[in-house]
């Protein structure tokens, strides 16, 4: 059928040729000139860069034992535990690119059923297939799985979505905050300052999923206000947008003689991710409520606020592998009580003057999952689903 429409196409494309393609003649006996009417054929090329992306995955099923192992008959041996809980497979998703330009696919999952899913990395970047054959184009795999939540049947979890955008790389603080606002993905190849001020800029709006790879660089937010009942942000991130930040360094502390005002972000029903990144604040890392804030082997540190983070209501945090510094009273405020959920895992570290990990109480708003931490996690562990041991200062979290 395809090789048919191209035939058809083509036999169009002469008839359409065919009139303008005729030879005229004309005679000139020398007392006058003889014009030749010129004709253009316009034909539209692509506007910009042409994305095209190919992706794959394998087939998306999870099994959640609840009970005793099950016997696989072929394999001869069990499946699971006697505890109820999902089973550790990862599926993969591959992705690759056919584009004339670099290209970052953004990975997320959706679940009206509690579940919490998992990729190894949020995001992919590869670069354009321009010199390179169709059958080697630039490729790039996640593995997903699914980390909490239970079923009490077989039925569908939720949804992944994969997102791709066009890269582009500078290290001009304009160039990158335009870039943000539109939702590109930016590679940084140089430092970059820029100044916050009321309002903050730059703002990621509904519908944006802006990247940002600092490529090893530092992004320094200054505050640009100096008033410390004026707060600012360094970047915002609005209901529907989506912001990444990886591997790099994110400063917002020019504190505490100027700089008192800047908190480096602002979240309201929107998503913030941080991976591979070290970030230092004088205020509070985050503001803002509904929002869903995803933090992957990073150092975190605060040296002015009492607390690392300010929690409003309807909010969810997925620490990971992570390092946080409070210099104060503690690490956790609550500023709502509905519908908050904290998850640790991994590699924990709280560190600093702080005192306490939450503040005043414990409302279930905080669990710590399988992993280790140098402070005692057992008030925040499922105690059916893990056990807690301590050796030398640091408490592991194991499932049983």
């Amino acid at each position: 059928m395809k090789r048919w429409f191209s035939l058809a196409l083509a036999a169009a494309l002469l008839m359409g040729l065919s009139a303008p393609a005729l030879a005229a003649d004309a005679e000139n006996d020398g007392t006058a000139d003889t014009k030749i009417n010129v004709a253009g054929q316009y034909e539209q090329g692509a506007n910009g860069s042409q994305i095209s992306v190919n992706i794959t995955w394998e087939p998306m099923e999870f099994t959640y034992l609840d009970g005793a192992p099950v016997w696989d008959a072929e394999k001869h041996e069990y499946i699971g535990s006697a505890k109820p809980g999902w089973t550790e497979d990862t599926k993969t998703i591959t992705v690759t690119n056919h584009s004339d330009t670099d290209i970052i696919a953004n990975f997320r999952f959706d679940s009206d059923a509690g579940i919490v899913g998992a990729f190894d990395q949020n995001s992919l970047s590869l670069p354009s297939a321009v010199g390179t054959a169709a059958d080697a184009a630039p490729s790039g795999s996640v593995q997903f799985g699914i980390v909490d939540g239970k079923i009490s049947e077989s039925g569908t979890l939720g949804d992944i979505t994969v997102s791709i955008v066009r890269s582009l790389s500078t290290s001009n603080p304009n160039t990158l905050l335009t870039a943000m606002q539109n939702g590109d993905c930016v590679n940084m190849i140089g430092d970059i300052s820029y100044t916050a001020s009321s309002p903050a800029v730059p703002t990621i709006g509904a519908g944006k999923a802006a990247v940002v790879d600092l490529g090893g660089h530092t992004l320094n937010i200054i505050d640009g206000v100096s008033d410390p009942e004026a707060e600012i942000y360094g970047i915002q991130v609005d209901a529907g947008g989506a912001c990444t930040l990886k591997n790099g360094v994110i400063n917002a502390d020019n504190g505490p003689d100027y700089g008192i005002s800047l908190v480096p972000f602002q979240c309201n029903n929107s998503t913030l991710t941080l991976t591979d990144c070290t970030l230092k604040s004088f205020l509070a890392i985050t503001e803002g409520s509904g929002y869903t804030m995803n933090i992957d082997h990073c150092s975190l540190s605060v040296s002015g606020s009492n607390y690392a983070f300010l929690i409003k209501n309807n909010c969810t945090l997925n620490i990971r592998d992570t390092t946080i510094e409070s210099a104060h009273t503690g690490f956790f405020a609550y500023w709502g009580s509905e519908n908050i959920k904290i998850t640790l895992s991994g590699d924990i570290r709280l560190t600093g003057a702080a005192s306490t990990i939450e503040s005043n109480h414990v409302d279930g708003f905080l669990t710590c999952l399988p992993g280790t931490y140098n402070f005692d996690p057992s008030i925040y562990v499922n105690s059916d689903a893990c056990t807690v041991t301590e050796n030398g200062g640091i408490w592991t979290v194991t499932a049983k």
